[in-house]
């Protein structure tokens, strides 16, 4: 079998620098040079390492020669006595490990003090007997269920310095978090204690600081990640670190599944060695956009071995509290998370299942005629919304994700607002005269911390009630009050009609539109579909070929990493 390595520019600069550094510059080891670029291919892909036994006696095409790759024996040796990799432990420019995983030295020492640090924090635990008094308590209210998996939670959190709280969509993560802080506040001297929350992004802080508040009326301040760790203008370090860590208590952290490997690590990093860390995600959903699957490989050690440290700080909640054993939208949201395409594919074309659906995506102008009713009346009620808080809240009813921001006809987020605003134009609903027209939706795509706005936060452009002609872009603040914008200060920005499925993560609407393209992509996976689907509160339709969906159910996102062995202690 032969394999065609294209390789992108910044991958073969890389390789060069590497020989440059060790002083080979003019060696003539194709194999060498290869292996290299492939390690920096990697960590640019999503992957924290290269897996060498994936080329190690396979013929390669690379440079417009054919390699004949040699055994993993000849490979390590090549690495180690050339001075381009070095084992774990030692300082070089490449780390090649006992398994074969190739790292670039920052990705190997990262994951290599995470781990550490988890490790660490997860082998701090009290005896259970240590919440008894508050577990007693919360079941009397009827608040707990003895036994139950959000009890398991609330032991580990009060007696265990690493809570890692996973499940899908309306297990109850933020409620059960919720129910941990409480009984922390409440606790002898609880009230001082300093409990900071955060997310990756700044929608996802709202979301889950008005979720908390809606359960307790108290949920304190929730910031990014970021803004929390301090951003350091033109740096990507931190002002707060292991020489300055953060002065918490306890530090809860949402949406675990978005956070890269580099982030994820500068933020245990940066806690103090008597502080609590909870962590709340789906490990299901997609993976960052950068480098890891952090919570993905955490689940995976405590899945190998439950009794072990990490195993007792991993707690998975499986019940569902938004769909009934019966809905429709959670039996296919299982069906495709276990990869069983026909099941699912099953549900979605049963005329007979209400809740959810599956259509082709026809030609450019049938299609717009086809969706033109659902997407009038879907965004109807927010464009005729008296005031901006209640367009803004409409606006959370409906929304159309796309696989991809840039797919072929009319699939991706690009033409779809484009179309959206051609259907809402006729419709009347909108008169788009100008960039920033009554009703246009604006999703950001960059922070600024001095307005406090953050990537992925949506508003609405507006009138301004004491200018009338003049606009505002208008955004919910986490606390439920509105704030309004001039335009003109905004930062990076676009229409958000349509939005990308990983755009929407940290997001719930009533009604979701979902379009796939009309051809497969290798975007197009799993955990994207999954995602998708897990936006929808009560109705879900999906606009693609049946074909398209099942090739996405069957192909899973593979980052590969040593983060899980290190956590097993394999």
């Amino acid at each position: 079998m032969m394999l065609i390595y294209e390789e992108r520019a910044p991958d073969a600069y890389f390789s060069r620098f590497i020989l440059r550094l060790i002083g080979r510059e003019t060696c003539d080891s194709l194999p060498l040079r290869l292996a290299v670029s492939m390690a920096a291919r990697s960590a640019a892909s999503g992957d924290v390492c290269f897996d060498l036994a994936s080329i190690h006696e396979t013929m390669v095409e690379y440079q417009g020669n054919r390699i004949a790759m040699p055994s993993m024996r000849d490979l390590r040796s090549l690495l180690y006595d050339s001075g381009a990799a070095v084992a774990p432990g030692a300082t070089g420019p490449l780390v090649l490990d006992e398994k074969g995983r190739l790292y670039l030295y920052r990705y190997w020492k990262l994951e290599h003090d995470l781990a550490a640090r988890l490790l660490k924090m997860a082998g701090h635990r009290a005896p259970e007997t240590a919440a008894s008094d508050a577990l007693s308590s919360l079941r009397t209210m009827g608040e707990l269920e003895a036994g139950g998996m959000q009890e398991r939670a609330v032991i580990a959190a009060l007696t265990g310095k690493l809570t890692i709280i996973a499940g899908g969509p309306g297990t109850g993560k933020t409620a059960t978090v919720g129910r941990i802080l409480s009984i922390l506040r409440q606790q002898e001297g609880g009230r001082k204690k300093r409990i900071a929350l955060c997310a990756p992004t700044g929608k996802a802080a709202a979301r889950l600081q008005s979720s908390l508040k809606a359960m307790s009326g108290e949920a304190g301040a929730v910031s990014t990640i970021h803004r929390l760790l301090g951003t350091i203008q033109g740096s990507t370090r931190f002002r707060h670190n292991a020489r300055n860590p953060l002065p918490l208590d306890i530090l809860v952290v949402d949406e675990v599944s978005m956070i890269a490997l580099p982030l994820m690590a500068a933020l245990v990093s940066a806690m103090r060695p008597e502080a609590s860390l909870i962590l709340l995600g789906d490990q299901y959903q997609l993976a960052s956009v950068e480098s890891g699957a952090v919570l993905g490989d955490i689940c995976s050690a405590a899945a190998r071995e439950p009794d072990s440290p990490i195993g007792a700080s991993v707690i998975t909640l499986d019940k569902s509290y938004r769909f009934s054993g019966e809905s429709a939208l959670g039996r296919l949201s299982m069906a495709v998370n276990a990869g069983n395409a026909a099941s699912a594919l099953a549900l979605l074309m049963d005329i007979s299942v209400s809740g959810i659906s599956l259509l082709p995506v026809t030609g450019e102008m049938a299609f717009r005629e086809e969706l033109k009713e659902c997407i009038v009346e879907g965004y109807r009620p927010y464009l005729e919304a008296e005031t901006p808080a209640g367009a803004l809240r409409h606006f959370e009813g409906f929304r159309i994700l796309a696989a991809l921001r840039e797919g072929p006809g009319v699939t991706g987020v690009m033409k779809l607002n484009r179309m959206v605003e051609e259907i809402l134009l006729q419709a009347g609903l909108i008169d788009p005269v100008e960039d920033f027209y009554p009703g246009r939706p604006v999703m950001l795509s960059a922070n600024d911390y001095s307005l406090n706005l953050f990537n992925g936060d949506t508003g609405i452009v507006v009138e301004d009630a004491l200018h009338p002609g003049r606009m505002r872009v208008a955004f919910m603040t986490a606390d439920g009050s509105l704030r309004t914008i001039a335009p003109e200060r905004l930062p990076s920005h676009e229409t958000a009609y349509a939005m990308t499925i990983h755009k929407s993560q940290g997001s719930e609407f009533d009604h979701v539109l979902m379009i796939l393209p009309e051809a497969g992509s290798p975007l197009l996976t799993r955990e994207l579909l999954y995602t998708g689907i897990t936006r929808a509160r009560a109705l879900l339709e999906v606009r693609g070929e049946a074909s398209v969906f099942e090739e996405a159910v069957k192909k899973t996102t593979i980052r590969l990493s040593g983060l899980c062995d290190i956590l097993h202690g394999v």
